[in-house]
C-alpha cells in the first residue's frame, strides 16, 4: 500500500508544478539546443534563451496565481447551486409548511442584511468615492427595478396552464444568474464576506428550487424534465459567480467601488422586496419575526469570533 500511495502524492506535487517546472525545462532545452549546435554559443542567442526562460515562467507564474482565487469563488458557488438541484428534487416528497419557509426567509435575510451592514459597506466607506457610490448603487437599484418588471411581464405573458412555463423558467433564471454574479461580486469585500453571501443565497436558492419545482408540478410536468430543469437553472450560479469573479481582476479602485455599491444595492433589494415580502404572504408570528434577528445577531456573533 505505500508504493501506490507514494506515487499517488508524487503524481499530485508534479500536476500542481507543471506550470512552474515547463518553462524552466523549455528554457533550458532551448539552452541546451544552442550549446550543441555551437561550441562557442553566441552571447546574443544565450541572453535570448535565458530571457524566454523568464518570460514564459513569469507568465505561468501569473497564470497559476490568478486562477485559485476565481476556481475558490465558483466552488463557493456550487453550494447554492447544489441546494437548488437538492430542492427541485425534494420537491416531489417533501413541502415544507408556510410557517417554516417564512422563518427560514427571515434568517436568511438577517444573514444577507448583517453581512451588506459589516463586510461591504465598511469597504465602500474606506474610499470616500461619492460619484462611484452614486453610480453604482444607482445601477443596482434601477437594474433589480428593471429585472422585476422583466420577469413580471414574461411571467404575464404565458398563456398555457399545463407543460413547461418558459416565462416561469426564464424569471428564475435570470434570478439565479443575478444571484450568481452577487457571490462573486461580495468577494471584491474580502473572503468571508463573500463567503456570507454566498451561505445566505443559499437558504435562499434552496426555497426558489422547491417552489419552482412545485409550480412545475402542479402544471404537470413529468419529474424527469422537472429535475432536468433544476439542474440546467442550477448551472446558472456558478456561471454568474465566474463572471463576478472575472471583475476581481485588475481593476482600477473607482471601478471597484462602483462595482461594490452595485452589490450593496441589489442585495439590500434581496432582502426587502424579495425575501422579506415573500416571507409576508403568510400570517407572521413573533417567532418568525425573531428568527431575522437571529441571522443578524449570528453574524456578528462570528465576526466576534474571528476577531
Amino acid at each position: 500500500m505505500g508504493t501506490p500511495l507514494i506515487a499517488f502524492r508524487l503524481s499530485i506535487v508534479l500536476f500542481t508544478r507543471i506550470p512552474i517546472i515547463a518553462p524552466q525545462g523549455l528554457g533550458f532545452a532551448f539552452a541546451f539546443y544552442i550549446n550543441r549546435q555551437k561550441e562557442k554559443p553566441d552571447f546574443i542567442l544565450l541572453e535570448s534563451a535565458r530571457m524566454f526562460h523568464y518570460a514564459v515562467n513569469y507568465y505561468f507564474k501569473q497564470k497559476t496565481t490568478m486562477t485559485p482565487s476565481i476556481t475558490f469563488i465558483i466552488l463557493y458557488s456550487l453550494m447554492p447551486a447544489a441546494l437548488m438541484f437538492i430542492g427541485g428534487g425534494l420537491a416531489s416528497i417533501y413541502q415544507p409548511g408556510n410557517q417554516i419557509t417564512s422563518a427560514t426567509q427571515h434568517f436568511a435575510a438577517g444573514v444577507v442584511f448583517a453581512a451588506v451592514a459589516k463586510e461591504l459597506l465598511p469597504k465602500i466607506g474606506a474610499y470616500h468615492d461619492s460619484i462611484a457610490l452614486i453610480i453604482g448603487f444607482s445601477l443596482g437599484v434601477f437594474g433589480m427595478l428593471f429585472l422585476k418588471w422583466l420577469a413580471s411581464r414574461l411571467e404575464d405573458l404565458e398563456q398555457q396552464k399545463k407543460g413547461l412555463s418558459w416565462g416561469l423558467l426564464t424569471a428564475v433564471g435570470i434570478d439565479l444568474l443575478v444571484d450568481g454574479i452577487l457571490i462573486g461580486v461580495s468577494f471584491l469585500a474580502g473572503e468571508k464576506g463573500g463567503i456570507l453571501i454566498a451561505i445566505a443565497l443559499s437558504i435562499e436558492i434552496f426555497f426558489l428550487g422547491l417552489s419552482t419545482t412545485s409550480t412545475l408540478g402542479a402544471r404537470q410536468v413529468s419529474a424527469p424534465i422537472r429535475l432536468l430543469a433544476s439542474f440546467i437553472l442550477a448551472l446558472l450560479i456558478p456561471i454568474g459567480a465566474g463572471l463576478g469573479a472575472s471583475l476581481l481582476i485588475h481593476l482600477p479602485q473607482t471601478v471597484t467601488n462602483v462595482i461594490l455599491s452595485f452589490g450593496v444595492a441589489a442585495l439590500l433589494y434581496l432582502v426587502t422586496e424579495e425575501l422579506l415580502i415573500e416571507a409576508h404572504e403568510v400570517r407572521e408570528t413573533p417567532l418568525i419575526t425573531l428568527c431575522f434577528f437571529v441571522g443578524f445577531l449570528l453574524i456578528l456573533l462570528l465576526e466576534g469570533l474571528a476577531a
